[in-house]
């Protein structure tokens, strides 16, 4: 009989492979969503923010529209509170769309730029709902307004990067219902309209439109009066701003930038504030983009006031020795409300919180020239003691006195000062000899002549002080 072989038990299909080994795209890898458990691919997931408050409004707006419960909330909110994980885009853009659909319950609108431009009292409720939903998840962190506005920029941010963004915006018919009023904006310019004939080039870069006007005089009747002067200084140049289409003088204009980030700014901050219309600016940014443009500098002052007023408006006060002061988390969050209106005008130019700086920089020292001057100190001829201080100088009081002239008589006529000064510098020193000859007769007295000795000695050291 011969001895069979026993058969080898078979290996799980488990044991076999890995889960390392097991990829079904060779180009990319998937991991489960932290927030929905999905299996997902790694180009559409993102880390999970380091932000408590973030993470909190993430699961809360979840909790508030009927997506998660709250023990699973609070279960992913200490998770990915203590460790970083994945989380999928997705999920993010479902939190952004909630926000927006309750916000057009009141408004009619989507905010495509952002909750603050929309009052606060539109989305009271949303903003009610979701701190309650967050008190469920963690009663510890107390949420504002100004948290939910910076999540909605982030959810923004990374929305309009993705293809569900057109759809979105088609389908609720909010391309330019939520947009900046331009009422008392003139309308835009059609690009086919004639190119004016009569425009010459300047040397430089730019080409400006030039135009001589005559210079209005106020008294028509003091012009004969008046001697003639060249044509050169009666005529004066005039540029077109590509922004504002005004005619400005060339002294109050400038070039455009050869960066694309610092004009992708100077539109930005225009259309933050609400002065400039998305259809106008990006009509502006076009043309800068083809040729460098004249600009109004005024333009720059404003885009630099805009920036100091919404880094007041983050609690963070305008620095004023620099602004390297200002804290560096401030600048970006500013970026990240730049970056909201940005995306709208150029989605290739990449923005940095450097960038937003360094435009803040240069709009707050090189175009303020025509506004008035704010913490300078005058720089003073340096003084005598007797001039600076009041308590040395027995006229400080009233320096329009005689005493004060007899001081400049004084300075007029240094040479018998020095005279005076020969004097008394000899009557001193004959004073110093008979003292010292008053001293030698002192110490020739008895201890008798004590009280003398004392007088004596106590009359030479006032004389002496004096």
């Amino acid at each position: 009989m011969g001895a069979s072989a026993n058969p080898q038990p078979e290996i799980p299909v488990k044991k076999r492979f890995k889960e390392s080994d097991f990829t079904p795209y060779p180009d990319s890898h998937r991991y489960f969503c932290a927030l929905c458990s999905d299996l997902r691919l790694d180009l559409n997931m993102k880390a999970s923010s380091q932000n408590k408050k973030k993470n909190l409004i993430l699961l809360a707006c979840q909790l508030a529209s009927n997506n998660t419960g709250s023990r699973l909330a609070r279960k992913v909110y200490s998770e990915i509170c203590s460790t970083r994980k994945r989380s999928g885009q997705l999920t993010v853009f479902q939190q952004a769309v909630f926000i927006g659909d309750e916000v057009k319950k009141n408004t009619g609108s989507v905010p495509i730029l952002g909750l603050d431009t929309i009052p606060l009292e539109t989305w009271q409720n949303l903003f009610e709902k979701i701190q309650a939903s967050g008190s469920l998840i963690d009663n510890e962190q107390i949420l504002e307004p100004k948290d939910l506005v910076y999540f909605y920029y982030d959810c923004l941010v990374i929305f309009r990067g993705s293809e569900g963004w057109e759809i979105y915006t088609k389908e609720f018919g909010c391309d330019a219902a939520a947009l900046p009023s331009t009422s008392g904006v003139p309308s835009p310019p059609s690009d086919t309209s004639p190119v004016n004939e009569d425009c010459t080039e300047s040397p430089g870069p730019a080409n400006f439109t030039v135009k001589l006007e005559a210079r209005e005089h106020d008294d028509e009747d003091d012009l004969d009066e008046r001697e003639p002067m060249d044509t050169s200084t009666q005529q004066q140049i005039m540029c077109d701003c590509c922004i504002c289409n005004e005619s400005v003088s060339q002294r109050k204009c400038c070039s455009t930038s050869e960066r694309r980030e610092t004009n992708l700014l100077l539109i930005s901050c225009l259309v933050m504030s609400k002065s400039l219309g998305l259809e106008r600016a990006r009509s502006a940014y076009s043309k800068i983009a083809r040729a460098r443009c004249s600009v109004c500098k005024g333009h720059y002052t404003y885009a630099g006031i805009v920036i100091g007023r919404e880094l007041e408006r983050l609690q963070c006060t305008l620095p004023t020795h620099g602004v390297g002061v200002t804290l560096r988390f401030t600048w970006v969050d500013m970026l990240m409300k730049i970056l909201a209106v940005s995306v709208l005008i150029d989605n290739e130019v990449v923005l940095s919180a450097a960038d937003v700086e360094q435009f803040h920089s240069e709009c707050s020292s090189g175009f303020h020239t025509e506004l008035p001057p704010v913490n300078i100190t005058p720089k003073c001829e340096s003084d005598s003691v007797q001039d600076s201080e009041p308590l040395f100088n027995d006229n400080a009081v009233d320096p329009n006195s005689a005493n004060s002239n007899v001081k400049e008589e004084v300075r007029d006529f240094p040479e018998d000062a020095e005279e005076e000064d020969d004097q008394e510098a000899t009557s001193n020193h004959s004073s110093d000899e008979d003292i010292e000859d008053t001293l030698v007769a002192e110490n020739q007295h008895s201890d008798e002549d004590t009280e003398k000795g004392q007088v004596h000695f106590t009359s030479f050291f006032l004389f002496r002080c004096f």
